[in-house]
Protein backbone atom coordinates (compact mmCIF):
# COMPACT_ATOMS: atom_id res chain seq x y z
CA UNK A 1 0.00 0.00 0.00
CA UNK A 2 1.45 3.32 -0.67
CA UNK A 3 0.85 6.35 1.63
CA UNK A 4 -1.03 9.39 0.69
CA UNK A 5 0.41 12.83 1.60
CA UNK A 6 -2.37 14.68 3.87
CA UNK A 7 -3.85 17.73 1.96
CA UNK A 8 -3.31 20.86 4.12
CA UNK A 9 -6.31 22.42 4.53
CA UNK A 10 -5.26 25.62 2.87
CA UNK A 11 -4.75 23.66 -0.62
CA UNK A 12 -8.12 22.22 -0.13
CA UNK A 13 -9.27 26.03 0.13
CA UNK A 14 -6.95 27.27 -2.93
CA UNK A 15 -7.91 24.66 -4.98
CA UNK A 16 -11.69 25.53 -4.00
CA UNK A 17 -11.83 29.25 -4.41
CA UNK A 18 -10.00 28.81 -7.84
CA UNK A 19 -12.90 26.49 -9.30
CA UNK A 20 -14.63 29.08 -7.83
CA UNK A 21 -13.59 31.63 -9.36
CA UNK A 22 -13.51 29.95 -12.80
CA UNK A 23 -17.15 28.45 -12.75
CA UNK A 24 -18.99 31.45 -12.22
CA UNK A 25 -18.63 32.01 -15.59
CA UNK A 26 -20.05 29.00 -16.33
CA UNK A 27 -23.22 30.48 -18.40
CA UNK A 28 -20.98 32.98 -20.60
CA UNK A 29 -19.33 29.63 -21.86
CA UNK A 30 -21.85 28.06 -22.12
CA UNK A 31 -23.85 30.64 -24.35
CA UNK A 32 -20.28 31.87 -25.74
CA UNK A 33 -20.54 27.91 -27.07
CA UNK A 34 -23.90 28.31 -28.82
CA UNK A 35 -23.02 31.73 -30.17
CA UNK A 36 -19.98 29.80 -31.79
CA UNK A 37 -22.20 26.94 -33.13
CA UNK A 38 -24.88 29.24 -34.52
CA UNK A 39 -22.54 31.46 -36.69
CA UNK A 40 -20.68 28.44 -37.62
CA UNK A 41 -23.61 27.03 -39.25
CA UNK A 42 -24.89 30.72 -40.74
CA UNK A 43 -20.98 30.75 -42.01
CA UNK A 44 -21.66 27.65 -44.00
CA UNK A 45 -25.19 28.63 -45.14
CA UNK A 46 -23.78 31.66 -46.36
CA UNK A 47 -21.57 29.84 -48.53
CA UNK A 48 -23.64 28.25 -50.88
CA UNK A 49 -24.67 31.95 -52.08
CA UNK A 50 -22.11 33.50 -51.29
CA UNK A 51 -22.81 37.56 -50.44
CA UNK A 52 -20.80 40.54 -48.70
CA UNK A 53 -23.23 39.39 -45.94
CA UNK A 54 -21.04 35.98 -45.68
CA UNK A 55 -18.57 37.99 -43.87
CA UNK A 56 -21.10 39.14 -40.82
CA UNK A 57 -20.86 35.32 -39.53
CA UNK A 58 -16.87 34.88 -39.87
CA UNK A 59 -16.54 38.43 -38.20
CA UNK A 60 -18.98 37.22 -35.21
CA UNK A 61 -16.79 33.89 -35.08
CA UNK A 62 -13.93 35.58 -35.05
CA UNK A 63 -15.05 37.67 -31.78
CA UNK A 64 -16.44 34.36 -30.95
CA UNK A 65 -13.06 33.16 -30.56
CA UNK A 66 -11.52 36.43 -28.61
CA UNK A 67 -14.49 35.73 -26.06
CA UNK A 68 -13.64 32.29 -25.17
CA UNK A 69 -9.93 33.30 -25.32
CA UNK A 70 -10.37 35.68 -22.97
CA UNK A 71 -12.99 33.08 -20.51
CA UNK A 72 -10.16 30.73 -20.23
CA UNK A 73 -7.78 33.11 -19.23
CA UNK A 74 -10.21 33.67 -15.95
CA UNK A 75 -8.62 30.53 -14.53
CA UNK A 76 -5.46 31.95 -14.23
CA UNK A 77 -6.11 35.18 -13.29
CA UNK A 78 -8.11 36.61 -10.60
CA UNK A 79 -9.72 39.84 -11.84
CA UNK A 80 -13.68 39.34 -12.60
CA UNK A 81 -13.46 41.69 -15.63
CA UNK A 82 -14.93 40.75 -18.80
CA UNK A 83 -14.62 43.71 -21.45
CA UNK A 84 -13.95 41.75 -24.43
CA UNK A 85 -17.00 38.93 -23.46
CA UNK A 86 -19.72 42.18 -22.90
CA UNK A 87 -18.38 43.87 -25.81
CA UNK A 88 -18.89 41.04 -27.90
CA UNK A 89 -22.36 40.00 -26.42
CA UNK A 90 -23.55 43.28 -27.47
CA UNK A 91 -22.22 43.04 -31.33
CA UNK A 92 -24.16 39.97 -30.99
CA UNK A 93 -27.05 40.91 -29.66
CA UNK A 94 -27.13 44.01 -32.09
CA UNK A 95 -25.94 41.74 -35.36
CA UNK A 96 -29.20 39.68 -33.98
CA UNK A 97 -31.41 42.50 -33.72
CA UNK A 98 -29.91 43.89 -37.41
CA UNK A 99 -30.89 40.29 -38.83
CA UNK A 100 -34.49 39.68 -37.69
CA UNK A 101 -35.22 43.45 -38.39
CA UNK A 102 -33.80 42.27 -42.28
CA UNK A 103 -35.80 38.95 -42.27
CA UNK A 104 -38.74 40.64 -41.61
CA UNK A 105 -38.09 43.34 -44.28
CA UNK A 106 -37.85 40.62 -46.68
CA UNK A 107 -34.39 40.56 -47.16
CA UNK A 108 -33.62 36.57 -46.25
CA UNK A 109 -32.06 35.99 -49.25
CA UNK A 110 -29.33 38.13 -48.41
CA UNK A 111 -29.03 37.07 -44.68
Amino acid sequence: MTKRKPVTQAAKKEYANKSMRFNRFLLFRYMTAIFFFVNLYWALLSLSQWTWAGLIPIALLIVDGLILIEQTQKYWQQSNRLLVTKIGYWLQFGVNLIAIFGILIGQQATL
